[in-house]
């Protein structure tokens, strides 16, 4: 699509390729969000208007939705996945 790439190409070229899709995506998309851990990715997507959240942040949304029902448990396979 001509308008991703486009909007792939406005992203900061040294980051990591999944920070960059997700951005360029979310920019395509007009989306108010976008899900990002890397500190750098955060900061380049806040550049380009996004709201920011991480892991973390989706898993306290999720237990104030009672969709978990243990955020000691999820941090855990958070931290035993590398994040």
């Amino acid at each position: 699509m001509e308008a991703r790439d486009e909007m792939l190409r406005e992203v900061e070229e040294t980051m990591g390729a999944g920070e960059r899709a997700a951005i360029a995506i979310a920019r395509d998309l007009g989306a108010d969000l976008v899900v990002l851990d890397d500190e750098r990715g955060r900061k380049e997507a806040r550049r380009h208007g996004l709201n920011v959240t991480g892991a973390t942040g989706v898993l306290i949304e999720a237990k104030e939705r009672a969709l978990v029902s243990s955020m000691r448990s999820e941090l855990d396979r958070l931290v035993e996945a590398g994040l």
